[in-house]
């Protein structure tokens, strides 16, 4: 994986996967679930952290790290678990996939994983963050545009920490922020933008801006309220070029970014899917926008991006309303989804030339 595509990859952001299948608003139609499979790192409470790299998903649940081969959608294969020592049943956590290894970061810290062998993953080290929570798991990103070395931002619900991972058997704290906007029970998410200048972070107690041009005096910059946050489930946030959307206990909402140190609330919806102790997840994939939560999957067509409209809402079977749902995008069609109950695969379109809403309601198991 090159560094633009771990960036990507690690910002939750699938604008060039758009391009390539050449997805249209209002197109994506599919067989709703393929496929399901028990991972045996999920837990109900904790939902999980997805990231697919070619034919591997790898998905950290309260258990530990699997990884599943998805080379046939419909009959996905746990290649291997690890048990990472930073996980919780409560708080689940994220995985970023960077070359051979995997960082995971929970409710009890951050851990490096050598993945070279995917049939056989080998945890490497282990660092105590000081942000990450037992109950709120965490978030990580790597931070490309500074040019050498690993940097990596871990929010949990203490802060912000940046680390340094260009050794990944000797990771290195290098400075902590206060954001304001997250909390130890619900934790938060965290994006960059592209200059690398700013981290934007969403918590349960609303949106924080941080100037992070050097990573070892980070400096919050403003905070706002976004709406939608809860204590206990904190806000995702993804990005759309500057429109950042925001998926927390209460909703979707939208801000424009294109002054960072002002953002502007311009949306929000109801996606039918979130819930207040779970938050949820969300994935831009060109014109169109994953949201997983707690009671199921929706697809929203942001064409215009201040004014998302619900399309479709899937229930994929696996999502819970305590612990929710972590998604991905990848294979042209296919949307990876890892939830207390399970790890499930959704084809959102079979048909490039069909209407969404022409999609066999009863067949396809929506959501009322």
């Amino acid at each position: 994986m090159d560094g633009f595509s771990a960036f990507l990859a690690a910002q939750g952001i699938a604008v060039v996967l758009g391009a390539i299948v050449g997805i249209a608003p209002g197109l994506l139609h599919g067989k709703a679930v393929v496929s399901k499979l028990n991972t045996g790192v999920l837990t109900v409470q904790s939902g999980g952290g997805v990231q697919l790299v070619g034919d591997l998903v790898f998905i950290a649940g309260g258990l530990g790290l699997a990884i599943v081969n998805v080379s046939d959608p419909e009959k996905p294969e746990v290649v291997a678990t690890v048990n990472t020592g930073v996980l919780t049943t409560e708080g689940a956590g994220s995985v970023l996939v960077l070359g051979q290894y995997a960082f995971v970061s929970g409710g009890l810290g951050l851990c490096a994983i050598d993945v070279s062998n995917p049939s056989k993953p080998k945890k490497v080290s282990t660092l105590n963050t000081g942000v990450l929570c037992h109950y709120s798991g965490g978030h990580v990103l790597v931070d490309t545009s500074k040019g050498k070395g690993t940097l990596l931002y871990v929010t949990g619900g203490l802060g912000v920490v940046a680390v340094d991972a260009s050794d990944p058997t000797k990771m290195v704290k290098l400075a902590k922020v206060d954001t304001g906007v997250l909390t130890t029970d619900g934790a938060g998410h965290s994006v960059i933008s592209e200059d690398g200048k700013y981290l934007f972070v969403a918590g349960g107690l609303g949106l924080a801006v941080v100037d992070v041009s050097d990573p070892q005096a980070p400096k919050k910059i403003t905070s706002v309220s976004t709406g939608v946050g809860t204590s206990d489930a904190g806000n995702h946030i993804s990005m759309n070029g500057t429109v950042a959307y925001i998926a927390g206990g209460l909703g979707l909402a939208v801000f424009d970014m294109s002054n960072p140190e002002k953002p502007v609330k311009t949306g929000f919806v109801n996606t039918g899917v979130l819930t207040h102790e779970a938050g949820g997840h969300s994935y831009v994939i060109g014109a169109h926008l994953l949201v997983a939560g707690g009671l199921g999957l929706c697809i929203l067509d942001i064409s215009d991006p201040a004014t998302p409209k619900v399309l479709r809402k899937v229930n994929t079977g696996v999502a819970t309303d305590r612990g929710g749902m972590g998604v991905a995008f990848g294979k042209d069609r296919y949307a990876f989804c890892a939830g207390g109950l399970g790890f499930a695969v959704i084809e959102l379109f079979s048909d490039p030339g069909a209407s969404i809403e022409d999609a066999d309601t009863e067949k396809e198991h929506l959501l009322r």
